[in-house]
């Protein structure tokens, strides 16, 4: 059996360019030499509401057998998920 811990999370729909993120796209082109720094506020309705539909990076530690080991797991969801919970993104979308 492997027991998994998730320590932390970071969902990559918060200025990181996933998931349809407003603020950042991959690969966009802001021109020469430019930069940014953003702040967000994780209790922010307008933010929280792009949480569930997101793409999140995991930092965890699993143990299996007594062995112990460390990683990173990323996982999304999209779409319709009854058993939980998980309205239409198109039918809760902003």
């Amino acid at each position: 059996m492997v027991e998994v811990e998730t320590l932390t999370s970071v969902a990559l729909s918060v200025g990181a360019g996933y998931g349809g993120d407003p603020d950042w796209t991959h690969g966009q082109w802001r021109g020469r030499d430019w930069t940014s720094t953003s702040k967000y506020h994780l209790d922010d309705p307008a933010i929280t509401s792009r949480l569930p539909f997101a793409t999140v990076d995991h930092v965890a530690r699993a143990t299996c057998g007594g062995a112990v080991g460390w990683g990173m797991f990323e996982h999304a969801n999209m779409g319709r998920h009854d058993p939980s919970g998980f309205a239409d993104w198109f039918a809760t979308a902003p």
